[in-house]
């Protein structure tokens, strides 16, 4: 980074830490609406992907959060989805507030999900998707399997765990099939997505084994040692030309006040055909200290890729108060650092990586990469909240990004408040070509009958899209469950006041007694530029807690 670039960055990092403010709850979108975006273009697959995992989360991390919003359109889309607390701890996760029906449920032994998902168009396509959660004491298990109406079927996530001494944070558990965790802040290991491609016509026992999933798959122990846990684990994957394998061990230690861990990994990418393997070594350092609303988290990594030893980093420092909060982050990747297995932070922005002994490629989105983000907030009443989100990263001059997130909430006599939010993006700072803005207002009431009015402006430069949206939706409350109706008018241009995109929404989530839930939603999308695209889809799912 050039001085002339530093400048530039620290003026914007020092105009925004002017204005914290509290953190506050984020709706994650619907599994639909995150399918629609990918559908249309909006996100890449990756992106998809990992969306789709943070709905299965009843908390996000610092990372989750930030990733969170770089997508506004999603987060204005439709609050049927979680509303999740993004400041819970991964020890104690906290369920959607809103949601008491699922909370109640997720409160007993045993847990039955079935969720029947009809897409009705020219092209008929149905889905049905089975997911059983189980715990006694100390073992749990997991399933879950999507069949097809076309006669194909696919595994989830999956596993069986045991925690020697349930409640205690600290106690040897172990744990078979799918798993999600990380190494310190995630430089040498974290999510990863899904690396090799795989299709849905493999036999059953690989369908099982290795299943279309993006987290961790394999083997997970952890041991006590003192008051924290050793971590090894063994995480692998295959598709029908290539394997992925990942083993790893992760010691804790304490110096002083600082808390540290020594990770270590032994990675390897195989080509089936031809036994061929690219090989790589990963050592890193982390550690974690603060007190009083104050945390510092710093890790530093080191590989060995052909007698080569890139290196990497990165540091987080998070400051809370009453009413404020501020979230600086940092990161480093050298050009030829290897992080297939990586889940650190970085832009998202991906890089297409080839390596062509093994005939691979790989999306890389670390890969001599540097960067920061900024999120803060400040709470300067009871009716007044301030907040912003500032991220820039570059891989050379001409390669860079710079996107950030500014908005105030007002709230007027409880429950009713009132959201501004605008979005910036720019490609490249010292070009005018590649421009992106968003802006976005809303107004909501809570209650036992609420409800939101959202009306949003959108411009992008480099593909000539100017248009608007509005979204309304209703909300209302009962003692057997909840009723929402939701529509969005889209894509609505200014030289041409005719509906581009419609959409309609309706949906309730039912009380069926303590242990049973029912949900169902219909819906409709419109395109006019393409009606043989326009569907509808019907949703309906139950879940069952057994004692």
């Amino acid at each position: 980074m050039t001085s002339k670039q530093l400048i530039i960055v620290l003026t914007l990092l020092g105009c925004i830490c002017h204005s914290l403010l509290t953190a506050r709850p984020l709706i994650v979108p619907d599994p639909e609406e995150i399918y629609l975006a990918f559908d249309d273009g909006l996100i890449e697959f990756e992106d998809y992907r990992r969306l789709l995992e943070l709905t299965r989360l009843d908390y996000l991390s610092a990372d989750d959060s930030i990733y969170l919003t770089r997508f506004p359109d999603l987060l204005a889309g439709f609050s049927s989805s979680p509303l999740i607390d993004r400041t819970a701890p991964p020890d104690q996760p906290q369920t959607a507030s809103h949601h008491d029906t699922i909370k109640t449920v997720n409160q007993y032994h045993a847990n039955l999900l079935f969720r029947q998902y009809n897409r009705i168009n020219i092209d008929s396509e149905r889905k049905n998707l089975y997911r059983v959660t189980f715990g006694r004491a100390r073992i749990q298990l997991r399933g879950e399997r999507e069949s097809f109406y076309s006669g194909t079927s696919r595994w989830g996530p999956r596993s069986i765990s045991y925690r020697l001494k349930p409640g205690h944070n600290h106690s040897a558990e172990i744990v078979a099939g799918s798993y999600s965790t990380s190494f310190s802040m995630g430089l040498i290991y974290g999510y990863h997505g899904q690396l090799l491609s795989k299709d849905s016509d493999r036999d059953e026992p690989e369908k099982f084994l290795y299943p279309i999933y993006g987290g961790s798959n394999g083997l997970l122990v952890k041991l006590p040692i003192g008051n924290d846990r050793a971590v090894f684990l063994y995480d692998a994957d295959r598709n029908a030309s290539h394997r992925q394998q990942f083993t790893a061990v992760s010691l804790p230690a304490t110096i002083g006040n600082v808390n540290l861990r020594i990770n270590g990994g032994f990675g390897q990418l195989h080509q089936r055909s031809t036994g061929l393997n690219q090989d790589i070594m990963l050592l890193s350092i982390g550690g974690k200290a603060g007190s009083r609303g104050r945390q510092l988290e710093a890790e530093v990594g080191i590989s060995e890729v052909n007698n080569r030893f890139p290196l990497a980093g990165s540091t987080r420092l998070t400051y809370r108060r009453a009413h404020s909060y501020v979230n600086l982050l940092a990161w480093s990747y050298a050009s030829e650092f290897p992080s297939w297995f990586s889940g650190g932070p970085s832009s998202h922005r991906y890089l297409s990586v080839a390596i062509d002994d093994l005939d691979l490629s790989l999306r890389d989105r670390f890969r001599g990469e540097t960067g920061g983000a900024i999120k803060t907030s400040q709470s300067f009443s009871k009716q007044i909240t301030v907040h912003a989100v500032l991220g820039y990263s570059q891989r050379g001059l001409d390669n860079n990004r710079t996107e950030y997130k500014i908005g105030a909430d007002y709230l007027f006599d409880n429950p009713y408040r009132f959201r501004l939010d605008c979005y910036r993006r720019l490609d490249n700072i010292y070009s005018d070509n590649n421009k992106q803005t968003r802006i976005q207002a809303q107004f909501s009431k809570n209650g036992e009958v609420g409800g939101r009015v959202v009306a949003g402006y959108r411009f992008e430069n480099w593909s000539g899209r100017n248009d608007y949206f509005f979204l309304t939706e209703l909300r209302i409350n009962d003692r057997w469950g909840r009723l929402v109706v939701n529509g969005k008018i889209d894509r609505l241009e200014p030289s041409d006041l005719q509906n581009r995109y419609l959409y309609f929404g309706l949906s309730h989530d039912s009380y069926l007694g303590n242990n049973l839930r029912g949900y169902i939603k219909y819906s409709y999308r419109y395109l006019k530029d393409s009606p043989d695209t326009s569907f509808g889809t019907l949703r309906w799912e139950m879940k069952w807690g057994i004692n």
